[in-house]
């Protein structure tokens, strides 16, 4: 892993633009990208934080989003949720992870170099 911290990018196919998106920008901050399409997946990475794009991420074994963003907090990673749901926005940050609003033409640039310093 040559030193970057690796985060890994969790969405689903439907809104894979916003993954690029966000892979994109990731990896011209210098992080190294993978990406999950499931909560197992996102519970099972090896990484140095999270970000998901969306809370309508798929599980096959019945995880909640909750659920998931617990179990990554408990290894200490930090969680971003990217949402323009407030009722998600809700349910992630009580669950511990990190809020920010998803708005058109928003530099995220700052937001996730001062999340997954």
């Amino acid at each position: 892993m040559n030193g970057q911290k690796k985060i890994l990018v969790v969405g689903n196919t439907r809104h894979d633009g916003i993954n690029r998106y966000f892979e994109s920008v990731l990896t011209k901050a210098g992080y190294a990208v993978e990406t999950a399409y499931d909560l197992e997946g996102a519970v099972r990475a090896e990484c140095d934080g999270v970000l998901l794009t969306t809370s309508l991420v798929s599980s096959k074994a019945g995880l909640t989003l909750g659920l998931a963003i617990e179990e990554l907090r408990e290894r200490g990673l930090p969680v971003l949720l990217v949402t323009s749901l407030p009722e998600a926005a809700e349910e992630a940050k009580r669950h511990g992870a990190i809020i920010e609003e998803k708005a058109p033409g928003k530099d995220y640039g700052a937001v996730l170099k001062g999340v997954f310093r």
